[in-house]
């Protein structure tokens, strides 16, 4: 599995490379087609919301961070106790 990631706020994202994870129980592996990516995602990426005035408000997230959020997908792969879930079906995940 590949993430562009965030892991130092203010720098270039990082193309990271790691397993992806087994889907356990009712958990389902979704492969990313597309996601949105919006103001939010710029303020972490500066490790601050900017509240104006000279303000910021720090965000302290662990790094590495993929930012993105809204992602819509297809079903690659299903826990053990999942129903009503198909491989293949297309899904969008909110947050």
């Amino acid at each position: 599995m590949k993430a562009y990631q965030v892991v130092e706020p203010g720098k270039p994202l990082e193309l990271n490379e790691f397993d992806a994870p087994k889907p356990q129980g009712e958990e389902i592996l979704v492969k990313t087609i597309a996601c949105g990516v919006c103001h939010s995602d710029v303020h972490i990426h500066e490790g601050a919301f900017d509240l104006g005035g000279g303000r910021k408000l720090p965000l302290p997230l662990e790094m590495p961070y993929t930012l993105g959020h809204e992602i819509f997908g297809e079903v690659i792969e299903l826990g053990s106790d999942v129903k009503d879930v198909n491989i293949g079906d297309k899904r969008v995940i909110y947050p």
